[in-house]
């Protein structure tokens, strides 16, 4: 498998870990897996959002460890200015804002889940903050330029409409516009579905040239 491959694993594994114990803490508030949803999830954004994104070993073989190990930089030293200056292009920007996202909600729910943060907007946080992600996700896949590969554009399709379409559902929900109580959970369901999709399903139906696909993907770091 190659790294993106690999990448994209990990975040279907976790996602379908965090969208499974959401679910059950939905069916069952007073759970400990309230807590320990959004602590997988502000794990999931933290990841997705600290790496200066190269994209130099994305359609490269490599082990788990280099994988995971991917995540920080070489050189540390310039590790601030190199992930500014990626913000530059746009599909990086994209999903450096749908990672904002996941980590926003995943602070919210935990406060929530302590007993802070009960006034009723903080209960639509989640779902926009939701959507927000899947829309930043789904636009993120919308490029042949960023993501030459078939699979890799359905995927992050299926992500972003997903994703939008739990925040919408929640909201509504929450808003006690459909008034259903498995609609508190549909989002929770979607977050699985999507992980499980992912992690099972994320595999390239071709293995790009080196020349080809993150030909725009800013600079390297120094």
């Amino acid at each position: 498998m190659v790294h993106t491959e690999k990448v994209h694993m990990m975040f279907g594994i976790l996602a379908a870990m965090g969208g499974a114990g959401a679910l059950w803490a939905t069916m069952r508030p007073s759970s400990w897996l309230r807590y320990a949803w959004p602590l997988v999830a502000l794990l999931v954004g933290v990841f997705l959002f600290i790496p200066v994104e190269g994209h130099t070993l994305t359609y490269t073989t490599t082990g788990w460890w280099e994988t995971i190990a991917s995540a920080i930089p070489v050189d540390r030293k310039g590790w601030v200015a190199n992930w500014a200056s990626s913000l530059s292009v746009i599909h990086v920007l994209q999903h450096k804002l749908g990672a904002a996202c996941i980590i926003a909600m995943a602070t919210i729910e935990l406060a929530r889940a302590g007993g802070r943060l009960q006034a009723r907007p903080w209960s639509l946080a989640l779902p926009v903050l939701l959507a927000g992600c899947g829309l930043a996700f789904g636009i993120h896949g919308g490029s042949d330029d960023h993501l030459p590969t078939q699979a890799e554009r359905i995927h992050h399709w299926l992500f972003g409409a997903a994703f939008v379409a739990g925040g919408v559902s929640l909201a509504l929900a929450r808003l006690r516009v459909l008034r259903h109580r498995a609609w508190q959970g549909a989002w929770a369901a979607c977050v699985l579905l999507v992980g499980l999709d992912i992690a099972l399903f994320y595999r390239l139906d071709r293995i790009p040239p080196p020349t080809e696909g993150h030909s725009h993907a800013g600079p390297r770091p120094r």
